[in-house]
């Protein structure tokens, strides 16, 4: 048992209350039991294994803990209550569920996104500045989608095409006036029939 004072450096098996002031290096072979709480005054840090590895609290308020290689976290729940602040990347293995909304610069996502309920809206800061893209797996753009000067772009990049399928006796449906060819490109429209691939057709050029 320690009443007190000040050790500048101090190996013990076991320490199980009292107070003690450590102004160096304290090793403990044992447990230490604090049935009144352990305090570590002001930014002093607690190490583990090295100077890589520490807790400590860097402001009144703050919790810092510091690993040079990993921080592992294991549980059936663990409980986030406040705000996260990730400046790296966020991987998941497994799925996640969010209840509310997703404000993020960028969400790129390899094996999908399912939505039980609710919408996914995708708000733009300003006209155009924000769009829905498809990468294929070696990063070439091919498609993406974008709300620009009153309307909807659906635009195809690296010599794709887009075609629009119904299913079955399902059918495609366009309400309001249709433009084709608006910037005048050297392009040909052409509807086909069951036996006459030119059956209405305009040369372009």
């Amino acid at each position: 048992k320690i009443e007190g004072g000040t050790v500048a450096a101090m190996t013990i098996t076991s320490l199980s209350s009292g107070n003690g002031t450590f102004g160096g290096t304290l090793g403990v072979t044992g447990a230490i039991t604090a049935s009144a709480g352990l305090t570590v005054a002001g930014s002093n840090l607690i190490y583990f294994r090295d100077a890589q590895i520490y807790i400590r609290s860097s402001a009144d308020g703050d919790l810092n803990i510091v690993a040079d290689d990993e921080i592992d976290l294991t549980s059936t729940l663990i409980d986030i209550n406040g705000n996260a602040d990730i400046s790296g990347t966020l991987g998941v293995s497994g799925a996640a569920t969010f209840s509310s909304t997703i404000a993020s610069a960028g969400i790129t996502s390899s094996n999908g996104i399912t939505m039980s309920s609710g919408n996914l809206s995708l708000t733009s800061t300003s006209d155009g500045n924000q769009a829905f893209r498809y990468y294929r797996a070696d990063g070439t753009l091919v498609f993406q989608q974008y709300p620009f000067n009153n309307r909807l772009y659906f635009q195809m990049y690296n010599n794709q095409g887009l075609r629009l399928m119904g299913h079955g006796s399902g059918q495609i449906e366009l309400e309001g006036n249709v433009v084709i060819n608006e910037d005048s490109n050297d392009v040909d429209f052409r509807v086909e029939s069951n036996n006459n691939a030119n059956l209405f057709n305009i040369d372009g050029g």
